[in-house]
C-alpha cells in the first residue's frame, strides 16, 4: 500500500471513529433510548430500570457500591426500593438479569450515556 493510500485509510478511520459514530451516536440513541436491543424483552426492561432511577431521582444512588452481594445478592436489600416501586417489569427478571441490567445502570450513572453508548457500539463492532 503507497502513502498515499494509508493517508486515506488513516483520514477515513478518523473521519468514522471521531465524526460519523458520534453523528450516528447522538442522533441514534438519545438518552434512555434502548432502541439497539434486538430482543424487546431487554429493550422494554432496560427502559423501564432507566425510567424508575429518572422519575425516583435516583442516578447519585446508583453510583454507590453495593455490599458484598451486587445487584443479584444484595446484603441491603432495601436500598433500591424506591427504584423497585416505580419499575414495571421488576418481576419478568431472573437474578441474572436483573444484575447485569443493574451494572448497565450503574455504569450510566457514573459514566454517562455517551460513554455506554461508545461501549454498546464497541462490543456490536
Amino acid at each position: 500500500m503507497d502513502i498515499i493510500s494509508k493517508i486515506e485509510k488513516e483520514i477515513h478511520n478518523y473521519v468514522y471513529l471521531n465524526i460519523k459514530q458520534k453523528d450516528y451516536k447522538m442522533t441514534k440513541y438519545p438518552e434512555g433510548d434502548f432502541s439497539f436491543f434486538n430482543d424487546i424483552l431487554n429493550r422494554n426492561a432496560y427502559k423501564d430500570a432507566y425510567d424508575a432511577i429518572t422519575a425516583t431521582d435516583s442516578w447519585v444512588l446508583m453510583r454507590e457500591e453495593l455490599s458484598v452481594g451486587g445487584f443479584m445478592f444484595p446484603t441491603d436489600p432495601d436500598r433500591l426500593n424506591i427504584v423497585h416501586d416505580k419499575m414495571k417489569l421488576l418481576d419478568s427478571h431472573s437474578g441474572a438479569s436483573y444484575a447485569i441490567m443493574m451494572r448497565c445502570m450503574q455504569f450510566i450513572a457514573t459514566h454517562g450515556w455517551d460513554k455506554y453508548i461508545d461501549s454498546v457500539i464497541a462490543s456490536k463492532a
